[in-house]
């Protein structure tokens, strides 16, 4: 933010209230238009702070502490409460992560008083910047107070007691300390060993009831349960079925796919042949194991587009059948209630009890095209599976 500091012959540029250098920019000013207003128990400041040529560079929000007690009301006061109002001051615009990279921790103490006719306002305050002195002035606005304050940095800028200042106990609910202003302090440095003070402290550590550790969580372990792995179809190919031993090696198999879209996991099915489901959770060890089903022999992998049905989260149903005679009777189902809001429909097989890939049999597009290719390249070659005893 560019000021003017005061005393300078001519104009230069400062540094910005939030820079990362924390050099005190001794003289510089900047003011706030803001709000003084209470929810529930709390005394809230918050408004704008804009440098001398009227630049805002940061919105800020402050907090009175300790909060108001049990029936304040600060419409009703005669002046805001006194006391310690910390809070943060937000540069540059944006929110999420961006906006707190460029938040800075700002603490203020106000005493508010009368001047004659006009409610005044002293005070001081730090940041990681430096100490700054505080003077403005404030307005009652219905419930509300309306607040221009003036900001001045100078390295003389202390926070006193309120009773240095004479203040009423009566008003003031909370003055603190410089001690709560100045820059944090490193802890002092442990005495050497075999120094004064040293013994006492290994003695005082020794009487410390150590906590048991924690137990290990250990790692959830593979149930086992063969799954079927599909890769769905791209441009002029087949999908790709593959048969794995477990659920972790079919996670690992479609790591950088979509799930449902580019890739789907299916379990056998433990009521039969028919439509495939994700595997669900594993059961703990402890409870009764489910059998472990194998995979069936013939899949098949049905697209249908039906754009006024419910949309689905899944891109295809897929079917498991152990003989392919109900394979090729459901593909024909398929083919005949479906008609032209058939997309796609592939049949395929693993040809033996070891083999890990299953080999396409059949695939027919939504205008009833067979692909010539494969195995059942027409209508009658699956209509003679379906016969097979």
């Amino acid at each position: 933010m560019s000021v003017e500091t005061e005393g300078a012959s001519s104009s230069t540029t400062a540094k910005t209230m939030g820079a990362a250098s924390v050099e005190q920019p001794v003289g510089e000013r900047f003011m706030m238009s803001g709000k003084i207003e209470q929810a529930d128990h709390v005394v809230l400041i918050h408004g704008p702070w804009r440098d001398v040529t009227g630049v805002v560079g940061a919105q800020s929000r402050y907090a009175l502490e300790p909060s108001a007690p049990v029936g304040y009301r600060l419409g009703e006061a005669d002046l805001p409460p006194d006391g310690s109002y910390p809070g943060r001051m937000n540069f540059g615009v944006g929110g999420g992560a961006q906006a707190k990279k460029h938040q800075m921790v700002d603490r203020m103490a106000l005493r508010f008083r009368r001047d004659g006719g006009d409610a005044v306002v002293e005070g001081e305050g730090s940041n990681r910047v430096g100490q700054y002195a505080l003077r403005g002035t404030c307005t009652p606005n219905g419930a509300a107070w309306d607040l221009e304050l003036t900001r001045t940095y100078t390295p003389v800028a202390r926070l006193p007691r309120a009773d240095a200042e004479g203040l009423s106990r009566k008003r003031s609910l909370d003055v603190s300390s410089a001690a709560e202003l100045e820059p944090r302090k490193p802890r002092a440095a442990a005495p050497p060993k075999g120094a004064w003070g040293a013994q006492a402290k290994k003695e005082a550590d020794a009487t410390v009831v150590k906590s048991a550790p924690l137990p290990k969580k250990t790692p959830k372990k593979d149930d086992g349960r063969p799954c079927l792995c599909v890769v769905y179809n791209r441009p002029d190919q087949f999908a790709s079925v593959y048969r794995c031993p477990s659920l972790a090696v079919a996670k690992a198999k479609c790591a950088t796919l979509a799930p449902e879209t580019e890739c789907a996991i299916r379990a056998a099915s433990d009521v039969g042949e028919g439509v495939l489901f994700p595997p669900a959770e594993p059961i703990p060890s402890k409870l009764a194991q489910p059998p472990i089903l194998p995979v069936p022999q013939h899949v098949v992998i049905l697209d249908v587009s039906a754009p006024d049905a419910k949309t689905r989260p899944w891109r295809a149903s897929i079917s498991g059948f152990d003989t392919a005679r109900r394979a090729a009777t459901y593909a024909i189902h398929c083919y005949k209630t479906c008609g032209p809001r058939l997309t796609s429909l592939e049949w395929h097989v693993f040809e033996s009890d070891h083999a890990v890939e299953a080999q396409p049999r059949l695939s027919l597009s939504g205008d009833g095209a067979f692909d010539t290719t494969l195995p059942i390249a027409d209508y009658a070659a699956l209509d003679a599976a379906a016969a097979q005893p």
